[in-house]
């Protein structure tokens, strides 16, 4: 028995064969067909289509024959892979190569073979074989060469289509979970706007489930103004080419959360083309920016932090002159602790209770009358004495106030009409051993929506 030969360029043909992903998977009915219409036509008992591996040859299919791969040192198809031409042995025992084969000696006693080379790659580099096998044997004619020689051709396109499957469908996988799998917000939106699938970072960023977001309109994710916008920018792209460029580009903007609070995030969006090179739909990525935020706030804080320092320091002259070091103060607070108003008093005591003296305070006021109130406040020339309120809690009592809700606090007081809204409230004593001195207020504004 004589073994094939290693074909030329055998490390690129295994490429070629193992680049199909068609070893090992199962029956497939086209393939079976091709062998069975090759056993009416030639009248023999088995066909196969086989696959030659490195050291196996794979049946793909293989009619008339229950085994699905032998040993390729006694593979009659890869001496027809090995010289990469048609290869007919019309009688083995009459050819000393396989004479003595144990394909031959024993199951399934081959006496005639006809294999074709498969060549379903564009180098034309052999995989396998459409392989004839009868146990007389036969003449091959011209006839049969060219007959079998078609169907080989129909099974080089099966495994270029297999393999091109196989590709497609890996490619989708992988399109699959970078969409899915992403740390990025991704929606794919159609031409009337409409989301057509949304992933999960972009859900779990929003607040949603899927099926809230999935067949609305993309504007559901944004606030009135901007989603307004974004169904006018839609339409006019689909309907036009001349805002191309405003695909693509991408931009900070904020999104609507599902509790309607703002999320920043950095959007992108790009057009989507079918094989008409037609637009079809958007996909949009949206990366949050909270983090990226909240570090610039930090940073910001830390610059104004050392404005505020170095002010101090080159500027201590003229602050200690006049009430300017109580302003400089006051607003240096003010901006390190994102206040929208403050205030810093002098505790001095009195018979009855103590009072609290501003030497800084940011303007309140909203008519004449609160003016001049503040300007009393300011100058000196009225104190604050009543201790039951907010104020009265630190510079009466030395208490730490701290509240998120100055409306439903119990010690809030009376807000005269027209006060500005004040959201959270800091009141802090500052004490000279158990004396307390001063008092410390910072408040907010409600957060925009």
């Amino acid at each position: 028995m004589q073994a094939a030969d290693l074909p030329n360029h055998e490390t690129q043909r295994l490429t070629a064969l193992h680049a199909l992903n068609v070893l090992d998977t199962p029956a497939d009915t086209a393939f079976d067909r091709i062998t069975e219409l090759a056993c009416e036509l030639f009248d023999v008992p088995i066909a196969l289509v086989s696959l030659v591996d490195k050291e196996r040859q794979w049946f793909k299919a293989h009619s008339g024959l229950e085994a699905y791969e032998t040993n390729r040192d006694i593979s009659f198809c890869a001496h027809a892979v090995a010289a990469n031409r048609p290869l007919v042995i019309e009688d083995t025992k009459n050819d000393p190569r396989f004479a003595d084969n144990p394909l031959v000696l024993e199951q399934p006693h081959i006496r005639f073979y006809a294999g074709h080379p498969l060549c379903p790659s564009d180098d034309q580099l052999p995989v396998g074989t459409l392989c004839l096998i009868g146990e007389q044997p036969r003449t091959f004619t011209e006839r049969d060469h060219r007959i079998l020689h078609n169907l080989a051709k129909q099974v080089d396109e099966l495994l270029r289509q297999h393999g091109l499957k196989e590709r497609l469908s890996r490619t989708a996988k992988q399109l699959e979970a970078l969409f899915t799998k992403s740390a990025t917000g991704k929606l794919r939106v159609d031409r009337a706007g409409n989301v057509i699938a949304i992933n999960p970072f972009a859900l779990n960023l929003l607040g949603y489930q899927a099926e809230e977001v999935v067949g609305n309109n993309v504007g559901m994710l944004a606030f009135p103004e901007t989603a307004e916008k974004y169904n006018y920018l839609i339409s006019r792209y689909f309907s036009s080419d001349a805002n191309e460029q405003s695909v693509g580009n991408g931009r900070e903007t904020v999104v609507r959360h599902k509790q309607g609070h703002q999320i920043p995030v950095h959007l992108v969006v790009n057009a989507i083309h079918n094989d008409r090179q037609e637009f079809v739909e958007f996909l949009a990525i949206l990366t949050d920016l909270s983090d990226i935020n909240k570090a610039k706030h930090r940073v910001n804080r830390e610059r104004r932090l050392l404005q505020v320092l170095h002010q101090g320091i080159t500027d201590y002259q003229a602050l200690m002159s006049g009430e300017r070091l109580w302003t400089f103060l006051m607003e240096a607070l003010r901006e390190l602790t994102d206040s929208d108003y403050a205030l810093i008093g002098e505790v001095l005591p009195t018979e009855t209770t103590n009072a609290l003296k501003i030497h800084a305070i940011t303007d309140l006021s909203w008519n004449k009358e609160s003016r001049e109130l503040m300007e009393k406040l300011r100058s000196g020339d009225m104190m604050l004495t009543n201790p039951n309120s907010l104020l009265g809690q630190v510079y009466a009592y030395g208490n730490v106030v701290i509240t998120d809700d100055v409306y439903s606090h119990a010690k809030r007081g009376g807000f005269p009409p027209g006060h500005p809204r004040i959201n959270n409230y800091l009141g802090a004593p500052i004490f000279n051993g158990d004396q307390l001195i001063w008092h410390v207020r910072y408040c907010q504004q409600p957060a925009a929506s």
